[in-house]
């Protein structure tokens, strides 16, 4: 295979590549710089697809991919020149041209670049051909399969039941028995259900999948010589007479030497040959006499024994030992395999019925989970008897393919797309065509996921064969710090470092009266424990670093180490009760010591204000700098407790944590009392939470109201208390009814998140928790009421179900292992995060710590699931499952080799994509219960241990150090913080407007009710009391609607803009209000006894200036286009809407005063669209000033030829006379307005109107 040496060579459109490159190593970078290359290369975007695992992969890949070509179109010609370059493209006038236009080109190209997930890609193709694919036309995504497979688990249960003696009750029967309990057996068949793909890959061409199965594994395993494959029957054939006739001559031997142990053995052997007994009694007495139970090896007569008997006895005892032992464990052996053999058939026939009802359930509600989508996509390509076609079909709309993540694709995958790469290497050559595919081996750690390493290679191999690809290695570092690296290169390269699984077997917490660690034991090596990692990471090659001064560490924090407490332990042979019997302190604490060890270290660092390098700028290292890997979750309530302890931020590892929140749990109560207002529970929790905050003695009064002894539920005595008028006014109780009852008639009316969204405001809901939640968690509120409005806008691909679908979803979630959870909210972006390894991968961080690095990972529970899909193969050669006490059959322990050997390399795997997550600083910690055996002490050591040792390598300690003690291996000095510093805008000179504002002119047409989107954006080279990196940080937001108020109030010491707003004001960002306007012209009453009679009379003046603008609003919307105004329909829409005002005859009140407006002759022409180019309804303005933002709201813009007409509404009730002195009350609110819009409309004459609702007179400001 050719190896090319120049990496960037692979961004050529024209060439076909294979690319291996390691973590961090700028993989992604080439791919987006290869796509670019082909749009600049006049490739059409609708031609190329590009492929990966993962939507959070393909968005950041799309993402990146327009970050990229919008930097073309925007960069000056300088910078334009060096990212063509960096591209491998030699600059020129007609590329630099083709460069800036190519933006546009890709924003409205017809067909855009396709960037998606496999499973993407497989959905679009059956959708294309649903017929030929034999699936649902329109089918839908099925996200989430638990609870069709749960009923389909109740299926397959009711034919299990009520059909006595079937195949499916014998097989649930033989796996119950086997698994010894529902939930082993759940799990087996689960996995079964997971391994769906292969078991129909391997018997979908059979008539009988189960019996061609049943079939193909009694010949793996060896066992199709047998005449029977009843275990019981095998058994009693081995008591044949020459059999029994032995066992009787060992028997009457060990009788002769009356030794307690012989004397049990003889008892043994006359009980075996008891016909009356079970076979498999029989069998085990003799196996236990003539077997080691330990070592499994043949017992051989002690020599003091055979000392007793006579010289003939002695001399046939060892040969009629040896006979019947190895007629034993011929038999043993046969046996574990038959054992294996009934499992996997069991297995076959229970998850190939639950694979059907599973199958039927979806297809009867037309839905297609992922693997589904895989599958059929297979079978399309593959065996249909429309491939050929369809596969031309294909190869007709796809010129260039690149795929992302190679190493994570499944050998389905992998055949699904050398149909693909066959049609391109059939193709003409004319046709300018190009595979890329990019991975790296090393970072395989999804085998969980059927993900297969060695495919890369096979692809890679395919490729250089068929289409002449070469082969690039990526190796060079752009992430890691030297120091990282080369402990990396110490770990995985070629010089022998301690192999934790050099003894599987060992247990390093099974001596319970083990001394603790020591450094002479501690620093001692077994021969037998040395391998080289090399060979279990193929075609390692040294990595380097680009970063060749940055500093940083790689630190081994000292090992937790505690002496096991045997006091507290139960008899091994013994289950511990969790009640009576809490875990041993060694267990407990350990773990949690080295979590408090990391978050001491995490404050050491903080409080040092420890430096690091991001993005070229020295700055102090902060709690987002930082993330906390863990091989599993099992120990990350240990790490959490010690960071809240230390009052540290931190983002959990936890997930599904949105639904046990206490606010989302209120909320869901809620919804239920809404949907159905009888579960007391509910209710009683909906009434204790903030939202009402009612008191036990108002619960009590609830629990015990009794109207004519009658059985009523909470609610009914609620809606008594009411009736009975027993309720204060202002009573909680009360509020709770009213909005209970509210809401429950708008549950069967709007969709759910519309109904959510009124909760949340006619309730102030998320005001009230924040109110009664501490400062810490207030952050929280936001962000988990938001997520949860998110979930109902997602749910049934935002159709909009019921609310009763909507709580069913909900409590599905509490089951699904992908719930949601707490999103972070804003500004809680400085936390530490804790996050396993296999979640890590893409993710980097300035500092990284490892922990749990001790731990060692199980290979398997107690049933293993072997399958062997040979990569050129379009099937597998075989699938069953077995106990792990099968293993140690001969055949078995040959087919699970090869899996250990690829669980071992994932193992390794995971460690590699664990220490290149970090950029600078890496920080390894680990805890062991204390051993004295060196051996069992360097097992128990695992990535510790194999880190420890390289780098000690690197420092090159001939000593070796103690593990209570701190080891680092360090590069280079860490540079001094140069971060930005804060700049006073008061120290500048004053600038006008114009050079504070990039104006977007460009405007798009809007219709009706559209809003403009008026897109300011500040400069580089200015400040407002912000770092430069955000110079408007600080910036001070301005309502026009507050102007005439500021001017109101008495000249401040600062000097005054150009608004007439001091610098440093602070205004509300509320939009004008027609009857906050009228307040400010009339002066504020007295505090007497009509000051609650005014406050009412305001907030009606309120409600009737909003509801005139609302019908407004509504009324020219249907103007606009052309209709005369449904007043009816109008009417409707607010009646019941407590924001406006309530009643017929007040509504009817407001709508007949627009009617005038709209019948008035001199008024007409605002509102016929025929007159205007554009027109515009409640249209937002904000732009840059020198004090600040204005910010504000226009409720009419009119354009035509040759000016702009802004008209706002004031519903004051005046005289005619007062018009015009009014209106110039609101000159400084049009006058923002008006600088707003000329920066719109340079060109164009600016006119501002104020129409009087009352009077339906307009004023003009000249």
């Amino acid at each position: 295979m050719t190896h090319a040496k120049n990496s960037l060579d692979a961004s050529q459109p024209e060439q076909n590549a294979t690319v291996h490159a390691s973590a961090g190593t700028g993989k992604t970078w080439l791919l987006i710089t290869r796509l670019t290359r082909m749009l600049l290369s006049d490739i059409e975007p609708g031609n190329i697809v590009a492929l990966t695992f993962t939507r959070k992969a393909a968005s950041e890949m799309l993402s990146r991919l327009h970050e990229r070509i919008e930097s073309l179109a925007t960069n000056n010609q300088q910078q334009l020149d060096e990212v063509l370059t960096q591209a491998g493209i030699t600059p020129s006038p007609a590329m630099r041209h083709k460069a800036q236009q190519q933006f546009e080109q890709l924003l409205h190209a017809e067909y855009p670049v396709r960037i998606s997930t496999f499973h993407s890609f497989c959905q679009d193709l059956l959708l294309r051909f649903p017929l030929e694919a034999e699936v649902p036309p329109a089918f839908d995504l099925l996200n989430s399969s638990q609870k069709i497979q749960a009923e389909a688990w109740e299926a397959l249960y009711q034919k299990a039941e009520t059909r006595a003696g079937s195949k499916i009750n014998k097989a649930m029967q033989t796996l119950f028995g086997y698994c010894k309990g529902l939930g082993a057996t759940t799990s087996l068949l689960d996995e079964f259900i997971n391994a769906r793909i292969d078991w129909w890959a391997w018997t979908h061409t059979q008539a009988d999948p189960v019996q061609f199965a049943c079939d193909n594994l009694l010949q793996e395993l060896e066992l199709e010589a047998l005449e029977s494959t009843d275990i019981t029957v095998i058994l009693e054939s081995l008591f044949n007479e020459k059999f029994c006739q032995s066992l009787q001559s060992i028997a009457k031997m060990l009788s002769a030497h009356e030794t307690k142990k012989n004397l049990s053995h003889a008892s043994l052997l006359l009980q075996a040959l008891d016909n009356n007994r079970p076979s498999q009694q029989r069998y085990e007495y003799v196996f236990s006499v003539l077997i080691v139970k330990s070592s499994g090896l043949p017992v051989k007569p002690a020599k003091a024994w055979l000392s007793k008997l006579d010289p003939e006895q002695a001399s046939q005892l060892p040969s009629l030992y040896a006979d019947l032992s190895a007629q034993i464990l011929t038999l043993h052996d046969i046996l574990l395999r038959l054992h294996s053999w009934h499992l996997s058939c069991a297995w076959f026939t229970a998850g190939h019925a639950l694979i059907i009802e599973f199958q039927k359930i979806k297809r009867q509600r037309r839905l297609l989970d992922f693997s589904d989508l895989e599958w059929k996509t297979y079978q399309l390509l593959n065996h249909g008897d429309n491939a050929l076609w369809v596969q031309y079909k294909l190869d007709q709309r796809i010129d260039h393919l690149l795929i992302d993540e190679f190493q994570d694709t499944s050998p389905s995958q992998w055949h699904m797309i050398l149909p693909v790469l066959q049609e391109f290497a059939a193709s003409d050559f004319e046709r300018q065509r190009s595979i890329f595919i990019v991975g790296d081996e090393k970072q395989s750690i999804y085998q969980f996921r059927r993900a297969n390493p060695e495919l890369l290679v096979i692809a890679a191999q395919w490729l250089q064969n068929n289409l002449e690809s070469s082969a690039f290695h990526m190796d060079m570092s752009r992430r890691s710090s030297p120091a990282v690296i080369k402990t990396v290169n110490a770990v995985f390269g070629p010089s022998p470092c301690p192999d934790p699984n050099s003894d599987p077997n060992s247990d390093p917490n099974s001596d319970p009266n083990s001394d603790p660690v020591s450094e002479e034991n501690a620093s001692s090596k077994s021969d037998e424990s040395i391998a080289e990692t090399q060979a279990l990471m193929p075609g390692w090659q040294e990595h380097h670093s680009f970063h060749s001064e940055l500093w940083g560490a790689v630190s081994l924090l000292p090992l937790v180490c505690l002496e096991k407490d045997t006091n507290d332990e139960p008899d091994e042979q013994e289950f511990r009760n969790p009640l009576l019997n809490p875990l041993s302190a060694a267990s407990k604490l350990r773990h949690a010591l080295e979590a408090d060890q990391i978050a001491d270290k995490i404050q050491e660092l903080i409080q040092q204000q420890q430096t690091i390098k991001v993005n070229g700028l020295v700055r102090t290292l902060s709690y987002s700098d930082i993330m906390i890997l863990i091989p599993n979750r099992t120990h990350a309530s240990d790490i959490e407790s010690s960071l809240r302890e230390r009052k540290i931020p931190f983002v959990g590892a936890e997930r599904g944590t949105l639904l046990q929140c206490l606010e989302i749990q209120d909320l869901c109560a809620l919804l239920k009392i809404v949907l159905t207002p009888y579960d007391n529970l509910a209710l009683a929790q909906v009434l204790r939470c903030p939202l009402y905050n009612v008191s036990e003695q108002d619960l009590l009064l609830l629990a015990t109201h009794n109207e004519d002894k009658q059985t009523l539920s909470w609610f009914e005595k609620l809606t008594s208390l009411h009736q009975n008028e027993q309720l204060a006014l202002d009573s909680p109780l009360l509020k709770a009814l009213q909005q209970i009852t509210h809401w429950r008639k708008w549950a069967g009316i709007l969709p759910v998140h519309d109904l959510l969204d009124r909760i949340y405001h006619e309730s102030d809901l998320i005001n009230t928790y924040v109110k009664v939640y501490p400062e810490s968690l207030q952050s929280r509120i936001h962000a988990n009421f938001s997520r949860f409005i998110d979930i109902a806008l997602d749910l049934d691909s935002g159709r909009y179900p019921g609310l009763t679908r909507f709580l069913e979803h909900i409590q599905d979630l509490h089951k699904d292992t992908d719930a949601p959870s707490t999103p972070s909210a804003a500004g809680e972006d400085n936390r530490v995060k804790i996050i396993t390894i296999h979640s890590a991968k893409g993710l980097e961080a300035p500092v990284v710590f490892l922990a749990n690095a001790t731990k060692s990972r199980s290979r398997s529970s107690g049933y293993t699931a072997i399958m062997d899909w040979p990569t050129d193969k379009q099937q597998p050669n075989e699938l069953f499952i077995i106990q792990n006490l099968s293993a140690n059959a001969s055949i078995i322990r040959q087919k699970l080799q090869r899996r250990n050997t690829l669980y071992d390399q994932e193992k390794n795997n995971l460690l590699y994509v664990a220490m290149t997550r970090a950029c600078q600083y890496l920080f390894v910690s680990g805890s062991i219960t204390a051993v004295s055996d060196p051996k069992k002490l360097r097992a128990s050591l695992g990535w510790y241990g194999m880190i420890r040792d390289a780098v000690e390598q690197l420092l090159q300690n001939e000593t070796k150090t103690d593990y209570s003690e701190t080891l680092s291996f360090n590069f280079g000095t860490p540079a001094v913080d140069t971060a930005p510093v804060t700049i006073d805008t008061n120290d500048l000179p004053v600038t006008d407007t114009n050079d504070l504002l990039k104006i977007d002119t460009n405007t798009p047409s809007v219709s009706d009710d559209t809003q403009i989107d008026l897109d300011f954006v500040a400069p580089n080279n200015t400040a407002s009391n912000a770092t430069l990196d955000d110079p408007f940080n600080d910036a001070t937001f301005i309502a026009p609607s507050q102007h005439n108020k500021q001017q109101s109030k008495p000249e401040s010491n600062s000097a005054q803009s150009a608004s007439g707003l001091s610098a440093d004001s602070t205004l509300e960002l509320n939009h004008h209000s027609a009857d906050k306007s009228q307040s400010k012209l009339e002066p504020e009453p007295e505090p007497d006894q009509n000051q609650d009679q005014n406050q009412d009379q305001d907030q009606d003046k309120q409600c009737r200036g909003v509801t005139l603008h609302r019908i407004l609003e509504l009324a020219c919307r249907q103007l606009d286009v052309g209709q005369t105004p449904l007043w009816q329909q109008i009417t409707f829409s607010m009646s019941n809407d407590t924001r406006y005002l309530q009643g017929q005859d007040a509504l009817q009140e407001c709508i007949q005063e627009i009617k005038i407006i709209f019948e008035t002759v001199a008024l007409a022409d605002y509102f016929n669209p025929q007159h205007y180019l554009q027109l515009w309804n409640e249209v937002p303005v904000s732009y840059l000033v020198r004090s600040g933002i204005v910010n504000g709201l226009i409720d009419r813009l009119l354009l035509t030829e040759s000016e702009v007409i802004i008209i706002d509404y004031k519903s004051h009730r005046i005289t005619a006379n007062e018009t015009q002195q009014i209106a110039e009350t609101f000159r400084p609110q049009m006058e923002s307005y008006k600088k707003g819009i000329q920066k719109i409309w340079p060109d164009k004459k600016v006119r501002c109107l104020i129409l009087f609702t009352a009077l339906a007179a307009i004023a003009e400001l000249a």
